[in-house]
């Protein structure tokens, strides 16, 4: 029998063999790569007011979703800003009262800032997108989608957060901002990350923050979707698409009013100055499309149960927004700095005091004895924290007042200056009655104003220092320096630069120096 030939056989179509050569390529080498997915859909059925600085991830069936840096002043991974929600007004005591809470961002600034942030849906998630993340098919692009998603559980949204997790760390794992060893997720927000941010954060000012909605420059019915004749309700009596309105000034929209919005926390009755022990259904934020328009506020917050009537409870105006965050032990050098911070906790004058009754309280054999001494130790080191906490927020306190006194003192010292030179070209010209009929009778008057104006501001400069140690002034200024970046007054940084300057000049020498504090302020104005 003959042999088989180990040659190939000649092939009259040389294209049969180039594509052949192809296959079994492809067929033998592993693949170790993959194209990432890209974003087909229409920019305006995901983020319809874009912003240079959003943040946009991708979704399945080429979608995205848009999202905005919600920053928090930091100092440390145990330092949080101390932030005051709810309201006092006569509705709704036993849900909305004042309260002081605590919060800080899950990532560290990129530019090195006093700062961290985490990341908010910048929109309500929309019924396209939620089919996008829920579905096992595509939804149509088209704008009768671009609505908010309703009608589904607590645990659907959260649910949906899981699902765009798994699906952005199996096909996009790098979109997600790291930090430490760890990516981050995806979740519903907490009341405190959601309220701080539909105040505006600190892009307003504090007295802003406490008022029952963020500042609008035109009417409500720019912003908010409500019930009543002024809202421009859509005709059809719904909610109407995402990003319509003006939004917030962190750049939100829709974060009141349209559809309410589900947060990751169980409801709790508010009990004066704090949450009541009893953790109950879900709570609903901002608002709806049937809320009417003097009950729209940042602190409005609704109890709903999970089930009703043997069902999951749903409603036809509840939606939800997402927000990225990152574990907060997400390193081993992380934990290394939250426990060397730990131990300087309450750590003041009084910490010689702190650590006796530690010692003593090693020394007791009696349990209960030694159990009600741990409890006054740690008692009066919490009251201790407490006090450096709220002399932080004096100090920064103080820096504002300073810059901003620096900056009137030199807005008067220049007016004064150039009166003063119209009126000695009057007199030139004119008699000194002339000249006060023509306008200069007040010359003494503002003279007088404007030194007491300078004695002002050099008592803010004492005090300051009598009140305050440099270093705290010194770890307050970063800060403050981000909080007024947030709200675009980068401007009167180099006024309270200067004001914290002539604190530590005043510490150096103990001289009143009152001509050079004023030339300093005055050329600053002059120079702006």
């Amino acid at each position: 029998m003959p042999q088989k030939s180990n040659q190939p056989k000649p092939c009259a179509d040389n294209k049969f063999n180039f594509f052949a050569a192809i296959l079994i390529a492809f067929t033998i080498m592993p693949f170790t790569a993959y194209a990432e997915p890209t974003i087909t859909w229409d920019q305006k059925y995901y983020n319809p007011a874009p912003a240079e600085d959003d943040f946009i991830l991708p979704m399945p069936c080429g979608g995205a979703m848009a999202f905005r840096k919600i920053y928090v002043a930091s100092q440390g991974p145990l330092y949080d800003e101390k932030i005051r929600l709810g309201f006092l007004g006569d509705e709704n005591k036993y849900a909305e009262y004042w309260r002081d809470a605590y919060i800080s961002g899950a990532f560290e600034s990129e530019n090195g800032e006093a700062a961290r942030y985490y990341l908010l849906g910048k929109y309500e998630i929309s019924k396209m997108q939620y089919q996008a993340l829920t579905r096992g098919e595509c939804p149509k692009v088209v704008t009768k989608m671009s609505e908010p998603a309703v009608k589904m559980t607590w645990f659907d949204a959260m649910s949906t957060a899981d699902k765009y997790n798994l699906w952005l760390m199996e096909n996009v794992p790098d979109a997600l901002p790291k930090e430490g060893d760890y990516s981050g997720y995806i979740r519903l927000p907490t009341e405190e990350e959601w309220e701080f941010a539909a105040r505006g954060g600190h892009k307003v000012s504090a007295a802003e923050f406490t008022d029952p909605v963020f500042p609008m420059t035109e009417d409500l019915n720019r912003y908010v979707w409500f019930s009543g004749p002024r809202s421009k309700k859509k005709t059809r009596g719904g909610i109407s698409d995402i990003g319509l309105l003006k939004p917030n000034p962190l750049g939100l929209h829709d974060i009141l009013g349209n559809a309410g919005e589900m947060v990751f926390d169980p409801f709790r009755l508010r009990k004066l100055n704090r949450s009541h022990g009893q953790a109950g259904g879900y709570v609903i934020r901002g608002g709806d499309i049937n809320t009417p328009q003097a009950s729209i506020r940042t602190s409005l917050r609704v109890e709903r149960p999970f089930y009703k009537n043997g069902k999951p409870w749903t409603s036809s105006t509840t939606g939800f927004r997402l927000v990225i965050t990152a574990p907060v032990i997400n390193s081993k050098e992380t934990l290394n700095e939250i426990q060397d911070e730990w131990s300087k906790l309450g750590a003041t004058e009084s910490k010689d005091a702190i650590d006796n009754l530690k010692v003593i309280t090693s020394e007791i054999e009696d349990t209960e004895q030694k159990k009600r001494l741990e409890e006054i130790r740690a008692k009066f080191a919490a009251e201790q924290e407490a006090s450096k906490e709220n002399m932080a927020l004096a100090a920064r306190g103080a820096l504002k007042l300073g810059g901003y006194l620096c900056s009137r003192l030199g807005e008067q010292a220049s007016k004064f200056e150039g009166t003063k030179k119209l009126y000695e070209n009057c007199v030139k010209d004119f008699s000194e009655a002339e000249c006060k009929e023509m306008g200069y009778d007040r010359m003494e008057q503002d003279e007088e104003n404007f030194l007491g104006f300078l004695n002002y501001y050099a008592d803010t400069i004492v005090d300051t220092y009598n009140i305050f140690k440099t270093e705290l002034i010194n770890t307050q200024f970063p800060l403050l320096k981000k909080i007024k970046a947030e709200k675009g007054r980068e401007k009167d940084m180099p006024y309270v630069e200067t004001f914290k300057t002539h604190i530590e000049l005043y510490e150096k020498n103990g001289v009143i120096d009152r001509n050079t504090w004023l030339t300093k302020c005055r050329t600053l104005w002059e120079e702006e």
